[in-house]
């Protein structure tokens, strides 16, 4: 489960697959009467998730990129991709 919280002055994301502990951080959030919404998955999210607004974070196939190499790395199918020193400047670099 993802819970998407507004705190007023920012957002946060939880995501837990304990229940218990997500009902506990529900609980906190009520008592502080602090709003919040349940969303089912990434693709349902009112806003973008990054605290800077980087546009990146918008678009639903960079989620589910971001998703898949998570998956990846969980199984440990994933490769290591190695840089030279200028491919890794240029990507360094400042836009």
């Amino acid at each position: 489960m993802i819970y998407f919280v507004s705190l007023g002055m920012g957002k946060i994301i939880i995501e837990t697959k304990d229940k218990s502990k997500l009902d506990l951080v529900k609980s906190m959030l009520e008592a502080m009467r602090i709003g919040f919404e349940e969303v089912e998955d990434r693709g349902e999210m009112p806003e973008n998730p990054s605290p800077s607004g980087d546009p990146f974070f918008s678009d639903p196939k960079n989620l589910k990129e971001l998703d898949r190499r998570l998956e990846e790395l969980e199984k440990g199918t994933a490769k290591p991709i190695s840089f030279s020193k200028e491919e890794l400047a240029e990507l360094l670099k400042a836009k």
